[in-house]
């Protein structure tokens, strides 16, 4: 739900953007990873006992070196139906991955 930079990529008023998961496969690549891009049904949705609650969804490249979230009708502002009740999660679960 992103208006500035679109999840699944395209054209927005401040650019033209690949889809995220494009975004962080090719990240992958760069690292190292030869495998094929991972399916949007391939992520783990959170369930709150592993580590994060719906409506977060995880992917992993690289034996989780290179991890990314997405926040199933979050914004720009980490906002969803616009709450700010997932924000704070989101911000968790970058600082612990950070400091790993």
């Amino acid at each position: 739900m992103d208006p500035l930079i679109p999840y699944t990529g395209g054209t927005s008023v401040i650019g033209t953007f690949i889809s995220a998961q494009e975004s962080i496969y090719r990240f992958a690549q760069a690292m190292g990873e030869t495998g094929p891009q991972l399916a949007d049904a391939a992520g783990i949705a959170g369930n709150g006992t592993n580590g994060y609650s719906a409506p977060f969804v995880k992917y992993t490249y690289r034996s989780g070196q290179l991890v990314h979230y997405k926040l199933i009708g979050g914004n720009h502002g980490l906002q969803v139906s616009g709450s700010f009740v997932y924000a704070d999660e989101a911000k968790q679960l970058v600082a612990a991955f950070l400091l790993q």
